[in-house]
């Protein structure tokens, strides 16, 4: 809005409309903002719009399945030869020793403060390995190899179909010696071009 734009829909689904709306309330930008508070596809516009901003990666960049409602306002919402932000996505993949987490979490156990707590190893180690299943940061000493890219899509062209499940081949050569694959991570780019 404070960039110049004539009209600015903003589109939420949680309680943070209501916070977007106390906001924008406070920055006197009430008369060009709108809010719409509820899921993007249940809500109606106006007009046609020049431009569409969307946060909708998530972890391994399509995990919260918010694509659909990007294609749904790419289609009904953007104007011929508007422009799409992001408008390239990209995922990589990449060989990680997590040993570092695994030491922090689970070997720690067999010494604390002299008391032998190693029978909690099964418990810590379940813990662990389900916590890596999960979004979290990698340090780059921990990567093994460089990235391979794995998907991309061109979001003014790619339709639903492109996002469902696939298999992929790679390669990769670790660049540690001793160290030890212990999971994979993703590794998401999301690029204005």
């Amino acid at each position: 809005a404070k960039a110049g734009a004539e009209r600015v829909y903003a589109v939420e689904a949680s309680e943070m409309a209501c916070v977007a709306e106390k906001v924008i309330t406070r920055n006197n930008l009430h008369h060009t903002v709108k809010v719409l508070h509820g899921r993007l596809e249940e809500q109606e516009v106006p007009e046609k719009v020049d431009v569409v901003i969307s946060e909708w990666m998530g972890c391994f960049l399509i995990y919260e399945g918010m694509f659909e409602s990007v294609l749904f306002a790419r289609d009904y919402w953007l104007k011929e030869g508007g422009c799409l932000f992001p408008s390239h996505a990209r995922i990589y993949i990449a060989p990680v020793d997590r040993s570092a987490m695994m030491q922090s979490n689970v070997h720690f156990l067999k010494d604390i403060a002299g008391v032998d707590m190693r029978a909690l190893s099964p418990f810590a180690y379940k813990y662990a390995t389900k916590a890596v299943q999960k979004c979290q940061e990698v340090d780059a000493e921990e990567l093994l190899d460089n990235g391979v890219c794995i998907r991309e899509w061109c979001l003014q062209e790619a339709q639903s179909e492109d996002f469902e499940a696939q298999r992929f081949r790679f390669h990769f050569n670790a660049t540690r010696a001793g160290a030890r694959l212990r999971s994979f991570t993703s590794l998401v780019c999301a690029l204005i071009a």
